[in-house]
């Protein structure tokens, strides 16, 4: 769902105490801004295409990160198991309520390139094509759009969990789709971050 989609730490929320066998788990609260175009000649819309409109969603993702991230030979590369929560959406007052979320599918990316410190805290690292299929729920209008593919995200981080400011950002445009009668594709976004 975008084009530049950038997701931005607002602050941490938790981090539970961890384990050397157990995933490493902590939730971040998130702005998320990303803007749409709807596609010409459609169901939804049968004119042209649309300039862009600028969107803004707030939340909390919950991010999950393989246990091997705690093992003691340090790897430099941890697969990211999981990326689940909700972002309500704050912007444009004629689209509100809406949620985005990146719970429909899953599909993989990991922390590369780590560096710890003395004590094998994370001090740098890369978030590399951390990707899932994510979904937009709106009302009044009562519609659901959805990616056919996955959303990759890149970024630089200071710290596990990730530090306030931080940015994740995808930078290639993406098709969204509607479950209305019509299956084509009738918006694109560019866009989520600070």
């Amino acid at each position: 769902m975008r084009r530049g989609l950038l997701l931005c730490v607002l602050s941490l929320l938790s981090l539970p105490g961890v384990a050397s066998a157990e995933s490493v788990r902590f939730s971040q609260d998130l702005v998320a801004n990303y803007e749409f175009s709807l596609v010409g000649g459609t169901a939804i819309n049968p004119g042209p295409t649309t300039s862009f409109i600028p969107f803004q969603a707030r939340g909390v993702l919950t991010f999950e990160l393989d246990p091997s991230l705690n093992d003691p030979g340090r790897p430099t590369t941890v697969p990211f198991v999981n990326v689940t929560g909700t972002l309500h959406g704050v912007f444009p007052a004629a689209f509100l309520p809406h949620v985005i979320s990146p719970d429909v599918e899953f599909l993989g990316g990991v922390l590369t390139n780590i560096v710890r410190d003395s004590n094998g805290e994370v001090t740098s690292a890369n978030v590399q094509d951390l990707s899932m299929r994510w979904e937009l729920v709106g009302t009044p209008l009562n519609i659901r759009l959805f990616t056919k593919v996955g959303l990759p995200f890149d970024g630089t981080v200071t710290s596990i969990p990730f530090a306030e400011g931080m940015v994740l950002a995808g930078a290639a445009e993406s098709e969204v789709f509607s479950t209305m009668a019509d299956p084509s594709p009738w918006s694109r976004s560019v866009g989520i971050g600070p």
